[in-house]
Order: structure tokens, then sequence, then C-alpha cells
């Protein structure tokens, strides 16, 4: 995965996302048309955009040298992390056999799927997960680079992480941006699947919850009012 970028695209053109929003997820979801979701500041859809597609499945596994699929590797997925994420990975799996690739789903709790991905003798090579954006590109940004766990010595990826979180004025993050998502799309590090909306309500009668802006939500001092 780390040393092949046509293995990592040929990963990236074997899954229907589109299908996968529209049959599975049934929610406020979109296809994730970037590394950056899709309402954060200066995300810009990319292009080619990955769908399920075996010709470029075929071409991109024969210019990897692995026409046969390449090696069985391991996708993880955790129970009662994320909504009918079981279904979404069995989904993914399948369309990824269709093609020739070789996955072994894993199934296991938060918990053991965390250890794995931490741990030095964890075997998984794919993992289903999601986290949260407070509309600042650079969050989403920040778990492509180190010290995280998913950074693949990529340094011009380091560095352009490194400048978006440093440069203070608007004007001058938005090309470091654009130039961030254009290098990861074409380097195809990881794969991403769609963004949902995880907007908050609450009764009127809800008093004293903090929602911060960052998406921290305090509810210490939180309490009903008759």
């Amino acid at each position: 995965w780390d040393e092949n970028e046509h293995f990592r695209k040929a990963v990236n053109w074997s899954i229907d996302r589109q299908a996968l929003v529209d049959e599975l997820v049934q929610g406020e979801s979109a296809v994730a048309t970037s590394y950056i979701p899709t309402e954060s500041r200066f995300q810009v859809a990319q292009e080619p955009q990955y769908g399920f597609d075996p010709d470029m499945v075929e071409q991109e596994l024969e210019a990897a040298g692995e026409p046969d699929g390449g090696p069985q590797f391991e996708l993880w997925v955790a129970t009662g992390f994320l909504p009918r994420a079981e279904q979404v990975v069995s989904s993914i799996a399948d369309s990824m056999q269709q093609v020739g690739l070789k996955p072994k789903i894993v199934t296991s709790d938060v918990a053991g799927m965390i250890d794995d991905i931490f741990s030095d003798g964890g075997s998984g090579a794919m993992y289903h997960l999601s986290w949260s954006s407070n509309g600042d590109p650079h969050q989403a940004a920040q778990v492509y680079a180190p010290p995280f766990a998913w950074f693949f010595g990529d340094e011009k990826l380091e560095q352009l992480v490194q400048e978006g979180l440093t440069t203070l004025d608007e004007a001058q993050r938005e090309p470091i941006y654009s130039e961030l998502q254009v290098h990861m799309w074409e380097q195809s590090w990881h794969v991403p699947l769609y963004n949902s909306d995880f907007s908050i309500g609450h009764s009127a009668s809800l008093v004293d919850l903090n929602v911060q802006p960052d998406f921290t939500t305090d509810f210490y001092a939180a309490h009903l009012e008759e």
C-alpha cells in the first residue's frame, strides 16, 4: 500500500460510493469528492471522481504489477460505531472481490480496532472509520500527516499540512489547501467514502448545554427545565 500508488488507485476504483450513499447509509450523506469534507472551507471537488470501474481497476492493477489482484488484506469494521457499518463494509468487500481484489473482513468492537491500528503487531490493512470536522480543513488534513498512524512518509504532504496549520491569512491558506487536495487525490493514500451531516438539535427545555464552534459539546451543567 505504501509503495505502489497504482494499487492504491485500483482500490479506489473498486468501490461504488454512490450506491453506498443511496442504498445503505440512507441519510444526510454525500459522496466524498475530496479528502477535505464537503462543507469545509477551501474544499474543491477533485478529478477524476472515483467510482466502481472494473476497467480502471484492471488498468491500475496491470500498472501496479499485480494483474492477479495482489495479496489478501484485512478490512476491519467495528460494531456499534458507525451506522450500518457492517453492511457498508460487506458491500465494499463484495465489489472489491468482483474486480479481483482480495479483502478479508475482520469484525471487532471499537476498542479492538483501535488496538490493532496502534499496535506494532496490528494485522489490519484497511479500517472503516470516521471523524468529525469543525469546518476548518486542518482538522481533516492532520490525520494524513505525522505523528498520526496513517502517515506513509509523503514529505510533500507533511509540508502542505504544516503550512496550512501555520498560515493565518485566509487568502494565503486557500491555495495551500487547494494544492494539498490535488496532491492527496493523485497519491490516493486513503479511500474517502462519503461525508455525513451530524447537525445537533435539542429540546427547548434543555438549558445550559454548551455547544462550541469546534463541535465540542459540554454537557456538564445541562439540565431539563420543567
